[in-house]
């Protein structure tokens, strides 16, 4: 049975962890320790996009969601104009609570950018599918 007092918490903020807020640090591993934590925490690959990127998206039963994005944006701005921080140009995950709301690497709620794309390693032909050097931004 759920506990009802996450159940009704809009914003997340309960203290009743998810499956993605209860995930250890996954922040400056490789691609696959990151899918190898995620595949023994309950979490399927659901998705790997065709594009040259590979992001790829994990679920859990209970709703939360990782995604994956193993050479970073593209962009080297956000959709605001901002330039991406440099976590997002590089190598990094997502994590999701079942309410949609954005983790950092500690399973808290947060809307900032620079916390909530959590970096891990770029993989070793990063420079040739971005055409960008490891490191890049700002």
């Amino acid at each position: 049975m759920p506990n009802p007092v996450c159940w009704i918490d809009p914003l997340g903020l309960a203290g009743c962890s998810s499956a993605s807020g209860q995930l250890p640090k996954l922040g400056g591993k490789s691609v696959s320790q990151v899918e190898k934590t995620l595949s023994e925490n309950g979490f399927t690959q659901t998705k790997v996009s065709n594009s040259a990127a590979k992001n790829q998206v994990w679920n859990h039963a209970d709703g939360s969601e990782v995604r994956i994005h193993p050479y970073g944006n593209q962009s080297m701005n956000m959709k605001n104009g901002d330039l991406t921080p440099k976590s997002g140009l590089n190598a990094h995950i997502h994590k999701e609570n079942p309410l949609g709301n954005q983790l950092d690497d500690f399973g808290n709620v947060s809307s900032n950018p620079d916390l909530t794309h959590i970096g891990i390693k770029n993989p070793s032909n990063y420079p040739s599918v971005r055409n960008r050097p490891h490191g890049s931004g700002r």
